[in-house]
């Protein structure tokens, strides 16, 4: 039963529609997010992703951020993920009130169920361009 990672995309805020296409707000060209200093509050922080499978039914997902120079977890968001069918399937993880400590590299590390490798998506924080 496996999951694979296909893309993330990493963004502000997002809108699913009634017809369940996702309406991405804020994207960030290059993964990389511009702040004017740091420490720096982002009050959302979203994760789009598309994920391809073989099976149907839940499944344990846990998403976490860190530095990627290593440091402490900054956030961590734990819940089900519930593909209808096998095949293609997306979904946002939202993160709120982020404290981003300092500029540099950050790693989002998203795990589905215990049979799957951790998915390691690496974005910067700078000042902007």
């Amino acid at each position: 039963m496996a999951t694979n990672h296909i893309l993330t995309v990493v963004c502000d805020d997002f809108r699913q529609e009634a017809n369940g296409k996702f309406v991405l707000i804020g994207v960030y060209p290059g993964q990389s997010l511009g702040v004017p200093s740091v420490p720096f509050l982002i009050p959302v922080l979203s994760f789009y992703q598309q994920w391809s499978t073989d099976f149907g039914g839940p499944r344990q997902l846990t998403a976490s951020l860190y530095p990627s120079a290593g440091g402490p977890l900054i956030m961590q968001l734990a819940g089900v993920l519930n593909p209808p069918n096998p095949g293609i399937f997306a979904g946002v993880l939202q993160f709120r009130n982020v404290m981003i400590p300092q500029f540099g590299r950050y790693r989002l590390i998203t795990m589905i169920g215990p049979e799957n490798a951790p998915v390691v998506v690496e974005f910067a924080v700078a000042l902007p361009a």
